[in-house]
């Protein structure tokens, strides 16, 4: 997850002023930032119920695959409209990648340690947010944009042999059991206040790292 994460944090705050090198305006900067949250909205759905149908380790893998697919693909971008495109991918990947991670950690922990679990999951992403950008315009500056996507997918890919070599694909057991139409109904009526806060989290964090950067 940490090297994953690193491989992500590298390019993703770069993103803005990358494209303002092929003559992107502030618009097209929201459009690129609406790209990727507009299929990352909508693909989570549909990777919620495979997760419970399909090997979720699998599932990783997958989201390994497209990631550092649109993360190299980046480096060969030529326009405003390559990137927003190669973003709406993009977009599908994070979709795989954050929810079946995280459903991951809760399934492979005793129930007793979730929580301390997620935990130490959330400081190895979020360090590798941290440091990825510091890195990220050092590899910019020394080398340029071609070189910080090559290395940032390498990691990546890195990310997919590391867990294929210490946890092999295999299927992780599921605690399932039927629930109705109308109990989901009530559990999302309970959560929709989250839901509402989470929305005004979501627009302020991808206004600021679409549009800020540039």
């Amino acid at each position: 997850m940490f090297v994953c994460s690193l491989g992500l944090g590298l390019y993703t705050y770069f993103i803005p002023v990358f494209a303002q090198r092929f003559g992107a305006t502030y618009l097209d900067l929201g459009y690129i930032g609406t790209a990727s949250a507009l299929t990352y909205m909508f693909a989570p759905m549909l990777v919620g119920q495979l997760a419970d149908r399909v090997n979720q380790s699998r599932l990783f893998a997958v989201a390994i695959v497209i990631n550092f697919a649109t993360t190299l693909t980046l480096a060969f971008s030529r326009s405003v409209s390559d990137i927003i495109a190669l973003r709406a991918f993009g977009g599908i990947g994070l979709a795989f990648f954050w929810p079946i991670t995280e459903v991951m950690v809760l399934q492979l922990a005793p129930r007793q340690r979730r929580v301390r679990e997620i935990g130490i999951y959330s400081v190895a992403w979020g360090s590798a947010f941290l440091i990825g950008p510091l890195l990220g315009g050092v590899v910019i500056q020394t080398y340029g944009f071609f070189d910080l996507f090559v290395i940032s997918s390498v990691l990546i890919l890195a990310a997919l042999l590391g867990a294929m070599i210490v946890a092999p694909l295999r299927r992780i057991r599921t605690e399932r059991k039927a629930i109705h139409v109308a109990d989901q109904l009530h559990i999302m009526g309970q959560l929709l206040p989250w839901y509402a806060m989470i929305v005004c989290y979501g627009i302020i964090f991808n206004t600021v790292t679409a549009i800020f950067p540039g």
